[in-house]
């Protein structure tokens, strides 16, 4: 089951030792879902089961919901509940009973009683799903239930929504229609799949080049009943207070308490209806799911929707606000609700800008208008029919306007008419020529390429406006982070003249730029502490954009690290917020190789498939910086399959294709990369020119280390860990330190081999777990499936087949099964045996 392997494991391991289970998840979180699912597994078991529901209109009809086990369909007498009790006790009597009841929380009193009473003869076993917080306090129904182990259905991660609308459609779901569906049904599958379903049925959701994608806005009139389903409110007073929260919007909970009151706050919230987030230190109520708010906003009663606005506006909260804050360099489990939060305030930007525009004609108005229009779902011809037009002028509002219809153009007609367009604007732009000719040189950057001399071809004054030539410099400086001058690059930056007041936009690019610089200069720790500043301003802003260019640099760094769970929750974050129209479009290239890589050593091989087709789905296939290129993912999954041969080959065609279009950062490190797999002096030589054209220590260390590797000079391999440990790569340390060891073996140094293991011990015990992984690329005979590398870590972790049955929801047989298998593989006889074979790599994952 999608998402609730775990969750389903519990509730049986639970179940099994003879406690109830009560199954708690809000109004399209699965919860019908998972209790058939667990059905099948107890009749697997060989448990009986029977199975009731709740029944909101039943609920005040005693034994309403067991009419059929008391045999009086009044159900109204003292009788007909003792005939109740003893027939639900006569049939389980002696028996593996469980009793499965949906909709718990709508289950009339009688029929609760009747259930509990028979249980407590018959002692078998209750599963009762309902809402997460009980609206009213029953306490006669309350004490028994207490003692029942609570499984949370949590929403879904983007990967799993990914997966399950997956299942529901013959062929790929275009990535941003997958974001647009997460973050309006804040992950609960039930609506996700009904959104997804009534799109299909009505034409917003079609299928172009094989790809099912959402055209326009996937809100319906035929959404209404799922969502009527989701609200389950019968308090007209209640319901007029979600109406009127959805209109707000994210609204101080102070001010939404004096709106609404404190009680009816508390009633939303057990009904999962309301989410609190921190806003610039306050709390703040949202209503989710998103869908929800949207429902409200799409009432035809236009009169009653103005007079709640008005009465909710002036204590609404800007947008512009904290939101969850990362702490230091980690940043929260991605979110659909600040998905959903960010896309609103494009929609909030698009109807203010669209507003100003027509009440000023301000250059200003439209350029903000149509910037929130490029980071849209809005038609390409609406676009185009803004952009076509421009007001004429000389100032730096107008250039930018004409620089944004240049990377529109990108979009619309090809990087050669959009090259074309900005070179002919920039001949009359006077002293603002230079903005346009920096968009140019970054479209080159992306597609088709660059070599030239940044200095050269974008030339600064002294006369120069300093709006203009901060964002010459930073253009340099991004050119030449793409061309591996390092140095060349932090001279540009440290150029940069001080802004009086800096736009957010401004400050996150340098931001990330300088957290790239100090990278690519040697120094991990402070370019994360920089990345993660840029990705918290840039979360600040609720600006998409600036968010998937801060988390590309941030997941960058922690890429290099190890730590895939960051690189995850980084990436996972960016693209639940949907693929832009205009910039970042490299920034999501990294994103989703990053993504796919770090699957693929995870052992989802799925997810990691899905990824890189996503990445390759995209206008280009290499971007100008690192990990920006799918030979990257694609020979990481080659590995995984054991294909060796063929995983460095595509990493060779990939570095080769990234140094002809001048991106030589990350074609140098792709040639690393290759080496350390398969070391060749001949091959080093070969390519040392190429090698050496990139300067800075994060490609000095590793570039040392692999030459060290490959001519098999063991002092040296071991010389090079502390380098490589102090730009940010224990893993790549631990590595060195491991080879550097077998060659002393090899030559008969077994003290010294012994030191270098204890070296490398010692700086394993000194990190975190899970933050760093010294075996990136591990070849080995074997091929253990995902299955059966879960089951052998939970072996060697002491745990009995017995239990391993119950976590993994497998019977004891087939855990023996797989386990002789795992052990037959790894060469191993017992499990402390099949401990030390893991620790001493990942094993290699297929599927």
């Amino acid at each position: 089951m999608i998402g609730r392997t775990a969750e389903l494991a519990d509730a049986l391991a639970y179940l099994e030792q003879g406690v109830d289970v009560t199954i708690s998840g809000a109004p399209g979180s699965g919860r019908t879902l998972f209790l058939s699912a667990l059905h099948d597994h107890l009749v697997d078991r060989e448990y009986t089961v029977r199975r009731f529901a709740g029944i909101g209109s039943l609920r005040e009809v005693a034994l309403g919901a067991l009419h059929q086990v008391s045999g009086d369909s009044a159900g109204r007498s003292v009788p007909g509940v003792a005939r109740a009790i003893r027939a639900l006790s006569d049939e389980t009597a002696g028996r593996r009973v469980v009793v499965l009841i949906d909709d718990g929380d709508l289950l009339d009193d009688s029929s609760w009683g009747a259930v509990l009473a028979a249980q407590s003869e018959s002692g078998f076993r209750i599963v009762s799903a309902q809402l997460p917080v009980r609206i009213e306090a029953r306490t006669d129904l309350d004490v028994p239930r207490r003692r029942a182990y609570v499984v949370h259905l949590h929403p879904l991660r983007l990967d799993e929504m990914e997966t399950l609308l997956g299942g529901r459609v013959d062929g790929p779901l275009d990535p941003s229609c997958v974001s647009r569906i997460f973050a309006k049904s804040a992950g609960l599958p039930g609506l996700a799949i009904g959104m997804l379903e009534i799109g299909m049925q009505e034409g917003a959701i079609v299928r172009r080049d094989g790809v099912w994608t959402a055209i326009g806005s996937l809100w319906s009139p035929a959404l209404d009943r799922l969502i009527e389903r989701q609200i389950r409110i019968r308090g007209r007073r209640t319901r007029t207070a979600l109406e009127l929260l959805s209109l707000s919007g994210p609204i101080d909970l102070g001010a939404a308490s004096d709106l609404v009151g404190h009680k009816t706050i508390e009633k939303l919230e057990a009904r999962g209806l309301l989410r609190f987030s921190m806003f610039n230190g306050m709390l703040s109520a949202t209503v989710t799911p998103p869908l929800v708010a949207e429902y409200f906003r799409h009432s035809p009663l236009r009169a009653r929707s103005t007079r709640l606005t008005q009465r909710s506006e002036p204590r609404t909260l800007p947008l512009v606000a904290s939101f969850s804050s990362p702490g230091e360099n980690s940043t929260p489990e991605p979110d659909a609700v600040f998905a959903r939060v960010v896309q609103e305030q494009v929609s909030r930007a698009i109807r203010e800008g669209e507003r100003a525009w027509r009440e000023t004609a301000e250059p200003e108005a439209l350029l903000r208008y149509a910037r929130a229009l490029c980071q849209s779902d809005a038609p390409p011809q609406q676009i185009s029919a803004l952009l076509g037009t421009l007001p004429s002028g000389d100032t730096v509002v107008h250039a930018q306007l004409q620089a944004l219809r240049g990377r529109w153009l990108v979009e619309e007609t090809g990087h050669e008419k959009a090259l074309q367009y900005l070179d002919e604007q920039a001949e009359g732009a006077g002293v603002h020529a230079p903005i346009l000719r920096a968009t140019a040189l970054r479209i080159r950057l992306d597609d088709p390429g660059y070599h030239g001399d940044p200095r050269s071809d974008l030339p600064v004054s002294d006369d120069m406006p300093a709006e203009v030539q901060r964002e010459v410099r930073a253009t340099r400086a991004l050119a030449f982070l793409t061309a591996g001058r390092i140095s060349d690059a932090r001279t540009e930056l440290d150029a940069l003249p001080v802004a009086d007041a800096p736009s957010t936009a401004e400050g996150s690019e340098l931001t990330a730029l300088r957290a790239l610089q100090r990278l690519g200069a040697g120094d991990h720790e402070g370019a994360t502490r920089a990345a993660y500043r840029a990705f918290q301003e840039a979360r600040e802003s609720l600006d998409g954009e600036r968010i998937r260019a801060a988390a590309y640099v941030a997941a960058y760094c922690q890429i290099l690290r190890g730590d895939y769970r960051e690189v995850t929750s980084l990436a996972e974050t960016a693209l639940a917020l949907g693929y832009p129209r205009v910039g970042s479009r490299s920034a999501v290239l990294g994103l989703l190789c990053m993504a796919s890589i770090v699957a693929g050593r995870a052992g989802s091989a799925e997810l990691a498939v899905t990824r890189l087709e996503q990445a390759e789905r995209l206008t280009t296939s290499d971007g100008p910086l690192p990990t920006m290129s799918t030979s990257w993912p694609r020979s990481q999954l080659l590995m995984g399959e054991g294909h060796t041969d063929d995983a460095i080959a595509a990493l060779r065609e990939g570095a080769e294709r990234l140094w002809q279009k001048g991106a030589r950062w990350s074609a140098v490190q792709a040639w690393l990369i290759e080496l350390e797999l398969q070391p060749d002096a001949g091959r080093f030589e070969e390519l040392r020119p190429r090698l050496e054209s990139s300067d800075g220590e994060l490609v000095a260390a590793l570039r040392d280390f692999v030459y060290a590797l490959s001519h098999q000079d063991a002092d040296a391999i071991a010389d090079s860990a502390p380098r490589l440990t102090a730009t940010g790569r224990p893993g790549f340390a631990m590595s060195a330190l491991q080879a550097a060891a077998h060659l002393h073996d090899a030559q008969g140094h077994t003290d010294e081999a012994d030191r270098l293991r204890r070296a490398s011990a010692e700086l394993a015990a000194s990190l975190t777990p899970g933050t760093y992984d010294p075996t990136r690329f591990r070849s080995a005979d074997i091929l253990l499936t995902r299955r059966e590398l879960e089951l052998a870590r939970l072996a060697a972790a002491g745990n009995t087949n017995a239990e391993i049955a119950a976590k993994l929801v497998l019977s004891v047989r087939t855990v023996e099964s797989h386990l002789h298998r795992v052990m037959r593989k790894a060469k191993v006889t017992s499990r402390a045996e099949l401990g030390a074979f893991l620790a001493s790599g990942t094993p290699i994952v297929r599927g």
